[in-house]
């Protein structure tokens, strides 16, 4: 009797010691690849297959292995190369609106000048068809 109280409370104590050592360990942070290659940082409590680095007890340091572990690749390169070209056209996008503004306003100066003067034709043209038809 006395032997099977010491082993309960043995296998007890065990149990409440395991309990404390899974939530004592908590969360740990891992670097992964995933699609595409792209590598990333996440949190976790299991083991998974595609960890390149880790289990970190933060997640600056996982931050840091990754930045070490994954380099930028040759496209992520490439898409910031052209987001730069793209900020670049943009500007000179803008300064070439800047600099044909004025003339954009001058030719629409022009063109209302030429607009009137086509209705004054036309007003002409109508006055001399009245005068030349025969009147009832």
């Amino acid at each position: 009797m006395k032997t099977q109280r010491i082993l309960g409370l043995f296998i007890g104590v065990i149990i409440l010691l395991t309990t404390v050592a899974v939530f004592a360990t908590g969360d740990s942070w891992v670097v992964i690849k995933g699609k595409d290659n792209v590598c990333k940082v996440v949190k976790t409590q299991e083991k998974i297959a595609n960890t390149i680095a880790g289990p970190f007890t933060g997640k600056e340091q996982a931050e840091q292995a990754l930045a070490k572990a994954c380099p930028k690749s040759a496209i992520e390169k490439l898409r910031e190369k052209a987001a730069e070209g793209i900020e670049k056209a943009k500007a000179e996008a803008e300064k070439l609106k800047e600099k044909a503004a004025p003339g954009f306003e001058k030719a629409k100066g022009e063109a209302e000048k030429l607009k009137e003067k086509a209705e004054e034709g036309i007003d002409k043209a109508r006055e001399m068809i009245k005068d030349r038809l025969p009147q009832k």
